[in-house]
């Protein structure tokens, strides 16, 4: 019977992982990785299409059905909006259940105030930036996601054509109304 050594075991276990990372290197397939996140992204871009509220959303619902091709491309621009939109639904409702726990586990009745107010505000805010979405989008402007910040709020826009002067302003003019907020604080980002 013959007695593996540590240093016999050291190269054995980093051959093994080599042998591991070579393997799952061989395997992946960044093609196939990329293709599985939109998959994602399409099937929830699907709901969007089903809920045409105004006659340019019906138009376009149309006009997708017509060929498979539109609908990919319809899709992937919509993607990166889906994302951030996700990102930022996922944000609010982090902190609304970081301050739901924060005022269960308090026994001071002042804290639970504290925390009622901040859930309060932060739902407010959640149900203005779905309307101000809303109203952008109502005036021509789809495919917009409204993302607070630290430092004011960010909006970006996915269009193929650049946004004119007066689209920048209106968004901009909707945003300080709704939110009573500094124009200098509104950042304008287009895709």
């Amino acid at each position: 019977m013959k007695i593996i050594k540590r240093s016999q075991l050291a190269i054995l276990s980093l051959s093994f992982m080599v042998m591991i990372a070579g393997y799952i290197n061989y395997k992946y397939d960044p093609e196939r990785e990329r293709n599985l996140g939109q998959t994602v992204h399409v099937n929830s871009g699907d709901v969007f299409l089903y809920e045409a509220t105004n006659a340019e959303d019906v138009a376009i619902y149309e006009e997708a059905n017509r060929t498979t091709d539109k609908i990919y491309d319809n899709k992937k621009n919509n993607s990166s909006i889906a994302t951030f939109k996700t990102q930022r639904d996922n944000m609010f409702s982090e902190l609304e259940a970081t301050y739901a726990q924060a005022m269960k586990n308090t026994e001071s009745s002042d804290v639970k105030v504290e925390y009622q107010k901040k859930l309060d505000e932060l739902i407010n805010k959640k149900h203005i930036i779905g309307i101000i979405e809303s109203l952008i989008g109502a005036k021509g402007i789809d495919n917009i996601v409204i993302i607070p910040t630290e430092s004011g709020i960010s909006v970006i826009v996915n269009r193929e054509e650049k946004l004119t002067d007066k689209q920048i302003s209106l968004i901009q003019k909707i945003i300080q109304d709704e939110l009573k907020i500094e124009a200098s604080k509104i950042t304008i980002m287009q895709e």
